[in-house]
């Protein structure tokens, strides 16, 4: 099972979302400010990035939660 790690930069307003051990990736943008980090040979999602994320999600309900991700 590979480890979730989320990372908030409060300055920046930056979510990053890195899926198991950080390692080097391409961006691609799927949405408005909102980036998958995509390993450069396999194009295996390797991370999340959410820009202004406070400002776009400032108006939902916090939660709490656990994640574990199934590898083939």
């Amino acid at each position: 099972m590979e480890k979730l790690n989320m990372l908030y930069d409060k300055e920046g307003d930056v979510l990053d979302v890195i899926m198991g051990k950080p390692e080097d990736a391409v961006m691609k943008e799927v949405a408005q400010d909102v980036f998958l980090r995509l390993h450069p040979k396999t194009k295996k999602i390797v991370g999340l990035t959410v820009l202004h994320f406070q400002k776009k999600f400032s108006r939902t309900i916090p939660v709490k939660a656990e994640f574990a991700l199934a590898t083939a």
